[in-house]
């Protein structure tokens, strides 16, 4: 199902702005069917399911670098220590192009569209921030 979530919105935001409007509440409610409601439901549900798993990836990251760590200076030394970053990239597939050779320069390429979406997250958050503290709904 195709929901368009922003025509959704203003017609929320309209029928809550004047309660006593029939004509939008009536607008809101004709746009939303159990089956819009059932859609936007499951729709959540997927986004808290990967949320979740980009979290546990996550925390895999930061396992496998700190037991690299701990194999480093406490194990088999740095090469042993590697096999940790290295396993925990090459599972999913995640390992870097073969034709890379220079790490700096690969990272500093990468790195561009990591922080633009990072920008992006920060600006969602830091906008949501101000109308809350405006007493808006965000």
């Amino acid at each position: 199902m195709n929901i368009d979530k922003e025509k959704l919105k203003a017609l929320a935001e309209a029928a809550q702005n004047d309660s006593g409007d029939y004509a939008a509440l009536n607008d809101y409610g004709m746009a939303v069917p159990p089956a819009v409601t059932l859609a936007l439901l499951a729709e959540n549900e997927h986004a808290r399911m990967r949320i979740k798993e980009l979290d546990l990836l996550f925390g895999r990251y930061i396992l496998a670098m700190r037991s690299a760590l701990i194999e480093e200076e406490h194990g088999k030394g740095p090469s042993a220590a590697m096999e940790w970053i290295y396993n925990s990239l090459a599972g999913p597939g995640e390992l870097p192009p073969e034709g890379e050779t220079d790490s700096q320069a690969y990272f500093d390429r990468e790195i561009v569209a990591v922080d633009r979406g990072m920008a992006e997250v920060i600006e969602f958050h830091n906008a949501r921030r101000a109308a809350l503290g405006k007493g808006e709904q965000p």
